[in-house]
């Protein structure tokens, strides 16, 4: 069950997409060209979106995404 957001006051935060994983945070690139790109094996899923409920400040942690749903694979 998932808890209900919380009271981050009156900040507005706006997202851009990015997720971070294996230390590493990777960020939408429109320009870059994806066509050859494949579906590969699963190598985890997001665990937490912050767009549901960070507050400023939040440090992302591994398995975090700013726009995609938890559960969503990589």
């Amino acid at each position: 069950m998932k808890e209900a957001p919380k009271n981050c006051g009156n900040a507005t935060i706006d997202y851009f997409a990015a997720i971070k994983f294996d230390g590493r945070m990777y960020i939408e690139n429109r320009d870059s060209d994806s066509s050859g790109l494949k579906p590969g094996k699963k190598v985890g899923e997001i665990g937490y979106r912050m767009a549901d409920d960070a507050c400023l400040g939040y440090q992302m942690k591994d398995g975090d995404a700013t726009l995609l749903q938890a559960g969503t694979p990589l």
